[in-house]
């Protein structure tokens, strides 16, 4: 059992970081969306 956690730290390290960059070029890409949409509705609503 011991022998199996630090092998699983450096993954979990990895995949934290790999998620954490995800998220952070997912966000501005959905920020994005939500002004485009935001700026259809009100083209739409004149």
């Amino acid at each position: 059992m011991s022998v199996v956690s630090p092998g699983l730290r450096p993954l979990s390290t990895s995949a934290f970081f790999t998620h954490s960059l995800s998220v952070w070029a997912v966000q501005p890409i959905l920020l994005a969306i939500d002004v485009i949409a935001a700026q259809r509705d009100e083209c739409s609503a004149s």
